[in-house]
């Protein structure tokens, strides 16, 4: 996260008025004890600052003027820095929390990839035969992995929060096809499953696998940004693929290709 500042120089602007302001002061009460003593040293000096009275006390309000708004304008950067030490402790915090609940997205992911390779599958394009396999019960989403990510998410700058935003959104994608997939291949559905059906959820699940590792290693302060862009390598060469297409039946690989070309 970017670490914001109050500028030093207003700093330096505020104590450079406050002097010029002093040294004016000084000089008007300079110029009652010339009248009190009948002190000569500055005789010239202050015939002429009778003289210009008007422009001298005009100056010093100018003066004094800038000098409050350059305290005001101190204290606003002063309060948006604190804001943004505290904003950042805070996500620190959460960033620091993903850790345990991205590992356990993980755990999810190869739950679900667990259930996706038993399915009975005679060919990439043909149809899965209801009754001849029977769903299991699906791996629960921790609910506070969620909240811990949407902390985290609240915290973090733009990029950042848009990567988990996008992470979340494909867990629910992925998580809802799921679920409607294996209503689909209950014994009383008449819906029609193809092997298609099947490679697209694979699909989702891969991805899913792919940015939560990427998530765990910014939870980790490994590095400072999230790579949301997947490619057909960073999928075909986990072991996750190799599990999911160790049949060869789905053509899953040229799916994935045609997915991310």
């Amino acid at each position: 996260m970017s670490h914001n500042k109050p500028n030093d120089w207003s700093n330096t602007l505020s104590c450079l008025l406050g002097c010029a302001v002093g040294f004016f002061l000084f000089l008007l009460l300079l110029s009652l004890f010339y009248v009190q003593s009948g002190f000569v040293y500055f005789s010239s000096f202050f015939v002429w600052l009778k003289d210009w009275q008007t422009l001298t006390a005009g100056l010093v309000a100018f003066f004094g003027a800038i000098l409050t708004v350059a305290a005001i304008w101190w204290q606003i950067a002063q309060t948006a820095a604190d804001e943004a030490a505290k904003r950042r402790r805070q996500h620190s915090a959460a960033r620091s929390a993903m850790t345990f609940h991205l590992s356990e997205l993980i755990t999810y992911s190869r739950e679900c990839a667990t259930i996706l390779e038993s399915v009975p599958v005679a060919g990439p394009n043909t149809r899965i035969r209801q009754g001849s396999w029977t769903p299991p019960s699906l791996p629960l989403i921790p609910e506070y992995s969620i909240d811990a990510l949407a902390r985290c998410m609240e915290t973090a700058d733009n990029p950042e929060a848009e990567s988990i935003a996008l992470f979340v959104k494909n867990l629910q994608i992925q998580k809802s096809r799921l679920k409607g997939f294996m209503v689909d291949m209950s014994t009383t559905s008449t819906t029609i499953v193809m092997g298609d059906n099947l490679k697209s959820i694979m699909a989702d699940t891969l991805e899913l696998y792919i940015l939560s590792a990427r998530l765990l290693g910014y939870a980790r302060n490994q590095t400072e940004s999230i790579d949301t862009l997947i490619k057909i390598d960073d999928i075909t060469t986990t072991d996750f693929f190799l599990n999911l297409d160790k049949k060869g039946t789905l053509n899953l690989k040229d799916y994935l290709k045609t997915r991310y070309s």
